[in-house]
């Protein structure tokens, strides 16, 4: 307990400083009684005078007087009778002005339930131990001391709270400039890269984009702020793709698409790569950075060298043909056929694309088999067949050492097989044999039955549909029969029959 509340409490007294005019607050702790008065919040904060009591605002009369001359005495005045809930209670008040600080005290005489003449008798007493406190020189003093220590204490804190601010403001300053230098780096970074980047935020919604997106989309970004990246820039076909790419980008790791489109503001398709990296603050992922590298000229380049690769296979193709008259053109019609009923059939590009070198290149075996087997007018002795069974393992023996990214050695060795293990060299059944070859399967029977041979003339096409019907979903795939009698009764297929070579 402070030395000064040990006092105040000895004499039953609250010492108020008045803090403006009419307004005070308490300093040190008030006693019990001091609430029952003036109520319990008037401890913690300031209050007015006139709002709890009759007599105080009367005697602040004579006190404002003496704090105006500034006089270090008291004055003092009272007894005074205030109503309480438990009784009247009898009060002194005293003001005094101490190191500039208006003190306003209120002391606590008694109840007047007992005897007036003794209560005021003791009331007199305790109001000259109470004028001590002030007229006292030595009391005077040690309370100036405690005072002057009480702000000597309160200096230097004060003077470590604005070291410690300045410090601090210092510090922030620091940290704010090195933030500038970092975002107008990173800004730069962003604007100048020359891949187009986006940045989106959790929902989505474009937040900002560099001028290489700008140029690659058509977008500005007056336009597109705040708009669904997938609603701006991603074709319908690739909505799920595009779904699933901001789903994982969100998930806190860099997701890639190495091959795919998107669509410019004037609706024409470009063919892209996508990074697509989380942004993260702490721990939480507030947006993707998404950077789309336009791969127009990669993908020119990359057709020029398929077109060329597809030349030399056509030219390779016609060259292993010349030995057979009969034959002339069939890998190359094979490989239209296998193309289109692809293309029915729902397959992508790349698989496309690979059926049709499939195709070209499926007879290719036949190369080291001897022209006089594959000109010859009649039935095939048991040998000469064995000989011309064996061109799909040739053809698979020379196209297992080619590097491409589609399986066409499988493609030679097994176009000949059927669903119900009747077909060669293996023998497969059902899923044993892979898409590709079912189809080639079906495409290499009608050409062959839609073209003349050294043993018979071309079949009619009723005789064709027949076949096909027959061995559906035995011999052949059900899926790709019916895509290749869709596009015979088309007219697509078979090919216009050729003449008989003389």
């Amino acid at each position: 307990m402070h030395p000064v509340t040990g006092l105040l409490t000895v004499l039953d007294t609250v010492l108020l400083v008045r803090t403006a005019p009419c307004e005070f607050e308490v300093r040190f702790t008030p006693p019990v009684w001091f609430g029952a008065i003036f109520g319990p919040s008037m401890q913690s904060q300031p209050f007015i005078a006139d709002d709890g009591t009759s007599f105080l605002g009367n005697f602040l009369v004579d006190a404002e007087a003496h704090w105006g001359r500034g006089e270090s005495r008291a004055l003092w005045s009272g007894p005074w009778t205030e109503e309480t809930v438990g009784g009247d209670v009898v009060l002194e008040a005293g003001a005094a002005t101490v190191d500039g600080e208006c003190l306003l005290v209120i002391r606590r005489l008694g109840e007047t339930s007992g005897d007036l003449q003794e209560v005021l008798q003791t009331a007199r007493e305790q109001s000259l131990r109470f004028e001590d406190l002030f007229r006292s020189d030595e009391e005077r003093k040690k309370y100036q001391r405690y005072l002057e220590a009480e702000i000597q204490k309160r200096t230097r804190e004060l003077e470590d709270t604005v070291r410690q601010l300045r410090q601090t403001v210092f510090d922030l300053n620091v940290a704010k400039a090195e933030a500038d230098r970092q975002r107008e780096y990173f800004r730069s970074l962003f604007q100048n890269t020359p891949e187009a980047v986006v940045l989106l935020d959790g929902k989505g919604l474009v937040v900002d984009f560099n001028s290489a997106f700008e140029e690659l989309f058509g977008l500005s970004l007056e336009v597109a702020e705040g708009r669904s990246i997938d609603d701006l820039i991603v074709p319908p076909n690739k909505r799920e793709e595009a779904r699933q790419l901001t789903e994982e980008s969100h998930g806190n790791r860099v997701v890639k698409v190495q091959d795919t489109v998107r669509r410019r503001q004037d609706g024409t398709l470009v063919p892209v790569s996508i990074v697509g990296a989380p942004v993260v603050i702490g721990d939480v992922g507030i947006g993707v950075l998404s950077t789309y590298r336009d791969n127009t000229e990669q993908k020119r380049a990359h057709q020029r060298l398929q077109d060329a690769f597809i030349d030399v296979v056509e030219t390779v193709s016609r060259a292993m043909e010349m030995s057979d008259p009969y034959t002339g053109g069939h890998q190359r019609r094979v490989a239209k056929m296998a193309s289109r009923v692809g293309e029915v059939l729902g397959c992508d590009e790349s698989w496309l694309e690979g059926i049709y070198i499939g195709g070209l290149l499926h007879d290719i075996g036949k190369i080291s088999v001897p022209s006089s087997i594959l000109v010859k007018p009649g039935q095939l002795r048991e040998e000469e067949w064995l000989v011309l069974k064996s061109h799909t393992i040739l053809g698979f023996e020379i196209l297992s050492g080619a590097s491409l990214p589609w399986r066409v050695d499988l493609m030679a060795r097994h176009h000949h097989e059927k669903l119900d293990g009747s077909g060669y060299p293996d023998g497969l059944k059902g899923d044993q044999v892979n898409l590709e070859s079912r189809v080639l399967a079906v495409c290499d029977i009608v050409e062959a039955m839609s073209t003349h041979r050294p043993y018979r003339p071309a079949r009619p096409v009723a005789s064709i549909i027949e076949e096909l019907r027959s061995g559906r979903g035995t011999a052949y795939d059900e899926a790709v029969v019916d895509a290749m009698l869709s596009l015979i009764e088309a007219g697509e297929f078979p090919f216009p029959v050729e003449p008989i070579p003389e």
